[in-house]
């Protein structure tokens, strides 16, 4: 691959930065926030579900829809992607990966080494500008070990221990090694450096070699940004409303926002919530019943703002196979045919990525972001709505809230 600095001439006439970069996600709001970080840098920025045919200036983030996938199925997924790119076309590559490492985070970065030929990753999965970090090969958040935390009981990828070593898995094709300084570098493998403080996220981005593939989670992702030149003040923009307040639907799929109180935030913002109950999200019914959306329309009508949840009760022996995303789905688009809904706020990769299928939309541009970089997608088309994706773990920014 080869590599590329950011410089006063590779500026358009909008000061947007003119380059190329893919971003590989195994998930649809783990691409969403890859493209949103690269928009508040400068770059042209958008997502996509599909295989890509041609790369255009700027950054495309792909959701390679793996992280719920089979092993062999994630394996194909990656060989596929490469069949429909040209690797000259790549100035620069990033595998981006869960900061907990659900999925298949060593088969996939093993499968691009492979294929773009390089013997090395540098993988930082740590972000600790949110209390992510690693500590002699142990993952802590917020001074908690990973195995302590909510993230023990995720349905699909539950985290029972806080080695790195063992959330990388023991078996692969490349050896993992944990590292602690810029001269071991020079090792072959995926190499996972101590992370406490953003001054070493920093440190390993200025220090990151061309021979290296670059993965790991959003912190890094902008360190190396910076290292490159770019500037995040220079493009920020206001999520204020250019027109009138906007009928904002917030839609949560995901059991780690619960767990994170976000139906405490709700109330506290005086958005109203609409818990679906575990009966109907199990049952065969096509449609939710008429009162729910009547429930949530009018909650729109009056107060601009409403929250559609799962429930809050374990679900994962009532679903048999359905996925709680996709009955989340079918209460927005009841929802959609009755009010205008201007922007969709969705938690978890998985409901986000149901829902753009829904609609039939599987590419995106970035036309906003938050300081935090979460990005608000706008298909091509300029339909509404527009789509405000993010990793359910982690807050939304009150930067999105509109004062009414």
């Amino acid at each position: 691959m080869l590599t590329f600095r950011i410089s006063a001439d590779s500026h358009d006439q909008n000061n947007r930065i003119i380059t190329v970069i893919l971003v590989i996600a195994d998930d649809f709001s783990g691409a969403a926030e890859m493209a949103g970080m690269a928009f508040r840098h400068g770059l042209r920025a958008r997502v996509s579900t599909l295989r890509a045919h041609r790369m255009r200036e700027g950054l495309l983030a792909m959701d390679t829809r793996t992280r719920m996938a089979s092993s062999s199925r994630a394996y194909q997924a990656i060989h596929a992607l490469f069949q429909g790119i040209d690797l000259n076309d790549v100035p620069w590559m990033f595998k981006k990966v869960d900061s907990v490492l659900r999925g298949h985070v060593r088969l996939e970065i093993e499968s691009i080494l492979s294929m773009v030929g390089l013997q090395r990753a540098l993988l930082i999965p740590a972000n600790p500008s949110k209390g992510r970090i690693i500590v002699d090969g142990y993952y802590h958040i917020q001074g908690e070990p990973l195995h302590e935390t909510f993230f023990a009981r995720d349905p699909h990828y539950p985290r029972q221990s806080s080695s790195m070593m063992d959330l990388m898995g023991r078996e692969g094709s490349y050896p993992v090694h944990l590292i602690e300084e810029p001269k071991h570098l020079n090792k072959e493998g995926i190499l996972i450096p101590s992370i406490e403080y953003m001054s070493q996220v920093i440190e390993w981005a200025n220090q990151a070699p061309d021979s290296c593939l670059m993965a790991g989670g959003v912190d890094f992702f902008e360190a190396l940004l910076k290292a490159k030149g770019s500037n995040p003040e220079s493009c920020s923009e206001k999520l204020s409303p250019k027109n009138d307040p906007p009928n904002q639907l917030f839609v949560c799929g995901s059991p780690g926002a619960l767990a994170a109180g976000r139906l405490n935030w709700c109330h506290q913002n005086g958005i109203p919530v609409h818990e679906c109950s575990s009966t109907w999200l199990a049952s065969s019914e096509i449609g939710p019943p008429q009162t729910w959306v009547d429930d949530a329309v009018g909650h729109l009508q009056k107060t601009g703002r409403c929250l559609v949840t799962t429930s809050t009760e374990p679900l994962n022996d009532l679903m048999k196979g359905k996925t709680a995303g996709s009955r989340l789905v079918q209460i927005v688009r009841h929802i959609m045919a009755e009010i205008r809904v201007d922007q969709v706020f969705v938690e978890g990769g998985e409901t986000a990525l149901e829902l753009a299928d829904a609609m039939g939309w599987h590419d995106f541009q970035v036309t906003r972001a938050s300081s935090e970089g979460i990005p608000e997608l706008a298909h091509h088309s300029n339909q509404l709505p527009t789509f405000i994706p993010k990793p359910g773990s982690y807050p939304w920014s009150d930067e999105w809230l509109v004062e009414r």
